[in-house]
């Protein structure tokens, strides 16, 4: 049985660092590595983070229990040398490159479990949806329920990949472009931007919250906010005749990619 409650990050960019983050506060013995000082520095603030320049130096010193790789394809693949066969054989190897696959990996590592994470943007504010998939079902729901302290996490089959690439990582932004257009919306309607915007967004955190119970459909939802000739349904129709949904719809399979 694999215990990973000893994390060593390498690569300190926006989601290495985040991960990082969100791990420590959790109170899971995390530490990170990165070659320049520069991107550590911030790091060295946050409680029970340790911060390393030399790689074998975190190694040696941790002795981890999972090794996240946030780094690019090429990179990764070149990080994944070094580390075959210096780190403790009960320790697993995951990626968050979208471009290296699970067989790719076992290639690289062969005695080792590996796995891919792919979370989102949001886990800068401990709000991502998280996707893993991993070369044994142990090591995934290991991985699952730690990246469940920043936001919500699922173990997923590799070929999903492409699809919730699109629709929880490429979606963020068509959910941002969203808030966008109801903060020039509410601007020509003489509000400032900034309070159009928080406006928004605790909208759009309510209807969220609206569908927290599994077997909520947002249909019904919509169903109890349109009262007969009211201006909900107005507006309604209005997306509609736009093409809304399948603006919506054509954004999401155009970023789908298999």
């Amino acid at each position: 049985m694999y215990s990973l409650d000893n994390i060593l990050i390498i690569g300190a960019g926006a989601m290495g660092s985040a991960i990082a983050r969100g791990l420590a506060k959790a109170g899971i013995r995390t530490s990170i590595y990165n070659r320049s000082e520069d991107r550590l520095e911030k790091l060295r603030e946050v409680s029970d983070l340790r911060t390393y320049t030399v790689l074998t130096q975190a190694l040696y010193s941790e002795q981890p229990s999972l090794v996240i790789v946030a780094l690019p394809a090429e990179a990764s693949l070149e990080m994944f040398a070094k580390l075959n066969g210096h780190i403790p054989d009960r320790c697993a190897v995951a990626t968050l490159s979208p471009m290296i696959s699970i067989g790719e990996m076992k290639n690289a590592l062969p005695a080792y479990s590996v796995a891919r994470i792919m979370p989102n943007i949001g886990i800068t504010h401990g709000q991502s949806m998280t996707f893993v998939c991993a070369d044994s079902d142990i090591i995934g729901n290991e991985i699952r329920n730690l990246f469940k302290s920043m936001g919500d996490a699922v173990c997923i089959a590799e070929e999903k990949f492409p699809a919730v690439t699109a629709l929880a990582s490429c979606g963020t932004a068509y959910a941002l472009r969203y808030i966008r257009a109801c903060m020039q919306a509410g601007v020509q309607m003489g509000l400032e931007a900034s309070d159009a915007c928080r406006y928004t967004v605790q909208t759009l955190l309510g209807a969220c919250s609206l569908l927290e119970d599994d077997d909520k459909h947002p249909e019904s939802e919509i169903d109890k906010v349109c009262t007969p000739g009211g201006l909900t349904i107005q507006g309604l129709n209005a997306l509609d005749r736009g093409g809304f949904s399948a603006a919506v719809i054509d954004a999401i399979l155009t970023s789908y990619k298999k």
